[in-house]
This record gives C-alpha cells, sequence and structure tokens, in this order.
C-alpha cells in the first residue's frame, strides 16, 4: 500500500496526502521502500540559513557537526544526532506537528 509495514508511518503518509502540494511530495517521499528512502548527514544541514525550518523526509544520519540553528523534522534519526541538534541551538519537531503547524509549507525548505 505505502510500501511500509509501520502503522505509524501509514497513518503519518495518510494525513499528509490531505495537505497541500508540499505535504503531499512528503508524503510520496515517505512511501518508497526504507532502502531508498532519503537519507541526510547533520553536516548538509550548514548549507541552509540560520532560523530555516527544514524537512526531511527520511533518515536524518549523525555525519558531521551542525553550526547553524534550524528547526528540523524528519522521520527517524538518533540519539547522536539529536545530541548534536540540541548542542548547536538547534531543535526537532515530529513531521506531523510541524504539518499541524504549517499546513501550506511555504516557508519550509525541503532537503530531498
Amino acid at each position: 500500500m505505502y510500501g511500509t509495514s509501520n502503522v505509524n508511518l501509514r497513518i503519518l503518509i495518510a494525513s499528509l496526502k490531505k495537505k497541500s502540494n508540499f505535504w503531499k511530495k512528503v508524503s510520496e517521499l515517505l512511501s518508497v521502500p526504507a532502502r531508498k528512502r532519503i537519507t541526510v548527514n547533520l553536516g548538509k544541514l550548514n548549507d541552509y540559513k540560520d532560523g530555516d525550518i527544514v524537512v526531511i523526509p527520511g533518515k536524518l544520519v549523525a555525519g558531521g557537526q551542525l553550526d547553524k540553528k534550524l528547526t528540523i523534522s524528519c522521520w527517524r534519526f538518533s540519539e547522536a544526532v539529536l545530541t548534536k541538534i540540541k548542542n548547536s541551538g538547534s531543535k526537532v519537531v515530529s513531521l506531523h506537528d510541524l504539518a499541524m503547524k504549517d499546513s501550506n509549507g511555504n516557508t519550509l525548505r525541503l532537503v530531498a
């Protein structure tokens, strides 16, 4: 159905599909099998400006250091990533919560 047996992910994908084109794109990227899903190194997020809200429709891994203060929303991340994010002054928001807060996605940056 959605390329996953994870019930929480299926529910998230279904709810995102009902929103704007931005969130529909995120739901499509989350719908692929896990081995094809996007994986982003933390250091790559330094390409964005302080204060940006970035959406990663996949996994965030602990490669590199984060020097910017961002709001980050992604499907998966490890404790090591969370520690590095907090040390940089950034914060993490769930995809569901972010979609409820910004249903249009106009101010968000998609990391794909």
